[in-house]
Order: C-alpha cells, then structure tokens, then sequence
C-alpha cells in the first residue's frame, strides 16, 4: 500500500447524555406541573415542556440551550491511504469517504471537512475499510447513592470544568448506576455536580433557580469529605435522606387515617411532593413517587431544602338537613421543616412531629341547651358542623358532629337556631349568628357575652318602697 504526506486528525465531539437526559425526563415534567400548588410554577412548567421537545429535534439548539462544550481528543498523525495519493493503481478495493467512492484505482477529489458514511468495521484480513477511532478517557464514577448508601435514581449529574462551562449531562437508573460513563476532563479540570431529579435540566429550560438543589459538588471540600471524590471513586453518597412524620391530635395522642402532603417550599411541590395517609401510629414515611421508585418499592429520600406540610382531616360536606354530602379533605395543621445540606442525620431518619388541635367539646358557661349549626369557610369550600349541647361529668358542653381545627384559622360563622331553658324551648324569631375564626374560638362559650342571652335582675318592692 502507498500513501502520501501523513495528515494530523482529530475530532470536536458533544457528549450525547444529554439528550438521552432529556428524554428521559420529558414525561415527568407535565406530572410536574399537575401536581405544584403553583399556577405560576404550572405555567412555567408547560413552556419548559414546549421548548424541551422542541430541542430533542433540533441538536443545534439542545446545544446552545445547555452551553455544552465539545470534547476534544488528542491529535492522531496518520499515513492517508485515499486512492487519490496512490503512486499507481489499486485494484480490487474500494472505499466510501463522504459519498466518493473508490473502485479500481479511479482517483476522485476527497472533501476531509466533514464525516463520511463508515459502515460497520469488520476487523480481519480481508478488511478493506479503514477507519479512525478517537478514544476520551472516563472517570470511574458508575454509580449516585443517598446518604444511607442506597441507590438513587432518577438524579441529573452534571460535568462542569473549573471554570463552570458544561461538557456533559447524564441521569440514573432505578440502581442508581449512570447510565453513560462521565469523560474525564483531567483530575484538576473535573467538577462533578448532582442535582436533585430533573432540576438541572429543569433551571436551563426555564432559567429559573427555584428547581435547582445541588446535592454533590465537587468543588466543594466538604462534599468531597463526606461524600467521596468523583474523580477517584466508583460511587458517591449525596446529601439525600430518609423521613417520617408523625401526626399527634389532642392529648398527644396519635391520629390515624388523615393525610399528610409534604412538598418542596421553592416550587409547591414540582421538585418533591408527597401525600398519604397515616398509620395507627399515626405516622408516614416520605417520599417522593416519581423519583424514589425502585423494583423493591419506594425509598424515603429527601433533599437538602425546605419542605412544607399540610395534615389533611376528612369533613362531610352535607348538614343535617342535607347529609348526603361528600367528603372534603380540608388541611387542619400546616408546617415547615428544613434539610440542610452537610447537616448531621440520626442514625435512622429525619423525624418530623405535627400536633393537631382539634375542638369537639367546648364548655358551655351557661346552663341551658342550644343547636344549630357552625359554618367554616375553607378553600375548598363551606364546611357545615352541626353542634348540640350534652351534659358531660356534671359539665354543660358544646358537642360538634365534626372536630373544629384550631391550629389554622378559617372564618367561622356560628348560627344558633335552638335554645331551651331548664327543659322549655325558646322559640328564636331569626337564628342568631356570629362570626369567629377556627384560632379564635373561645376556650368556654359565654352566650351572654355573645349577645344571645341578657342576665335580668329582678327587684322586689313593697307598698313602702321598702
């Protein structure tokens, strides 16, 4: 074989991950936005949803969205063997390089600047098509795990060098494995970053920091610390954790069967929500379903930042007049917590405790009876709570068909619409109301205080005016 002057080649080449992310991704992001608490975080969720698929069909654009930078091999000096440096013929031999071909010796111009059509490289001695292969070196990093060492799925990785420009993106499979090796930019050039889901991906759609949780950072000596060094280690932990949460009612005593909804303060719930029911213990274990699901079930996992709560109690919506109401479930206790990254973990989980404040009895100050109905106005609605009065260890009480929630405030209308005095009704021309919210809601009712009823004083005198 003759060949001419040797030629320098190399290859500007984008990682692929990132498409491969993408896609991965793009069916969540319209749960995502189902399930926020934020039309605004919705809205912005749909447009990042528009311009994501439009990026899988224009590379060009994937591209220029995420700033990502090709990688670059070494140059590779090799002897050119196109026909058209051939000193003389070449028979029984042919190759295709950018739709020129070859055959017999026919010398034909090569255009160089761009890819051709390789085929499938056979390697044996009957060979005839040559081909160049340009190699990237990898990192060792295979595989993301949460705090506790167990695989986390469904997280973002991003490679950035030192001086923050990206050169790849990539997820996890439910074994928390990449599920393409990372390229190895040089040991003082690699800065690895973990973003909670699909956050990364979610902040370069929109531009919007609010999706965005780091939970490994290479540059940061710490995470390097705790977490392992993802130049030199097969697998890293993240600042990920395990939680419950236990719902207490009156007494302190457990509350069973209500629902508890837990969701990211940033994005109401795009980036981490949650909801279920509880136990007789009266707790939850918290996750999220579209991330932590794994063939053995779903893992707690929570990422480091700020997380909100409602605790949900089931209300009848019907009177009764009407009770053929449905149920309404309405948030009785509201709260916050905070995952902080690099913070010190129990050696089990994170456990959080919401006590509920419930009214059912409510002492009476006056000794007579009265019914009617309280009306609290909720965003889901009005809900009517039918009350009576019942003697209880010798005690005049209140008693509601339905708790009252003290813990949050809603507006609350009391209408009264019965009263009896030792045994003889008082027929009410018009039901009396008043108006009072959830939180203010007195500790004992004083109906005269209320204006329903006046102390009258009676005065007896005889014919001296004595």
């Amino acid at each position: 074989m003759v060949f001419s002057r040797p030629y320098n080649y190399s290859v500007a080449a984008y990682y692929g991950g990132v498409v491969d992310a993408l896609k991965h991704f793009l069916g969540d992001i319209p749960i995502q936005a189902n399930r926020t608490l934020s039309p605004i975080i919705r809205s912005e969720l749909m447009k990042a949803y528009d311009l994501a698929q439009k990026a899988l069909s224009n590379y060009t654009l994937l591209i220029q969205l995420f700033n990502l930078q090709p990688l670059k091999p070494a140059n590779y000096t090799e002897n050119v063997l196109y026909a058209s440096h051939a000193e003389s013929n070449i028979t029984n031999w042919w190759f295709l390089f950018n739709g020129a071909v070859f055959t017999d010796g026919t010398k034909k111009p090569v255009n160089e600047s761009t890819a051709g059509t390789w085929g499938t490289l056979v390697v044996n001695s009957s060979d005839y098509d040559f081909k160049y292969f340009f190699g990237f070196p990898e990192l060792p990093l295979r595989y993301i795990l949460d705090w506790n060492a167990r695989p986390l799925a469904n997280q973002t990785v991003v490679l950035f060098d030192r001086t923050g420009r990206v050169f790849a993106v990539i997820f996890t499979n439910n074994a928390g494995q990449l599920v393409f090796h990372l390229p190895n930019l040089g040991a003082t050039a690699n800065d690895v970053y973990v973003s909670w889901f699909d956050g990364y991906l979610l902040y370069v759609l929109t531009n919007d920091p609010a999706y965005l949780v780091w939970i490994y950072q290479q540059d940061v000596s710490n995470d390097v610390t705790q977490l392992g060094d993802a130049n030199s280690a097969a697998q890293i932990r993240t600042y990920v954790y395990p939680a419950t949460l236990t719902v207490n009612g009156p007494n302190g005593q457990p509350l069973a069967g209500v629902l508890v909804q837990v969701f990211d303060d940033a994005t109401k719930g795009a980036m981490f929500y949650f909801v279920n029911a509880t136990s007789s213990a009266g707790t939850v274990t918290v996750y999220d379903r579209l991330v932590s699901s794994y063939p053995g079930g779903f893992l707690s996992q929570l990422p480091s930042t700020n997380f909100d709560y409602n605790v949900l109690y089931p209300y009848s919506s019907g009177t009764a007049a009407a009770p053929a109401g449905s149920t309404v479930w309405i948030p009785v206790a509201t709260g916050t917590f905070s995952i902080q990254r690099g913070a010190t973990v129990p050696s089990g989980a994170y456990a959080i405790t919401s006590n509920v404040q419930l009214a059912t009895q409510i002492p009476l100050s006056q000794p007579v009876g009265v019914s009617g109905v309280f009306y609290m106005q909720t965003p889901s609605g009005t809900i009517a709570i039918p009350f009576k009065t019942a003697t209880i260890s010798g005690s005049i009480y209140i008693v509601t068909s339905q708790p009252i929630p003290t813990s949050v405030s809603y507006p609350l209308t009391m209408e009264i619409d019965s009263v009896t005095v030792n045994g003889v009704p008082i027929k009410l021309a018009t039901p009396f109301k008043t108006s009072l919210t959830t939180t203010s809601l007195p500790s004992s009712f004083d109906l005269a205080s209320l204006g329903l009823l006046a102390q009258v004083t009676v005065q007896a005198q005889d014919g001296l005016a004595r």
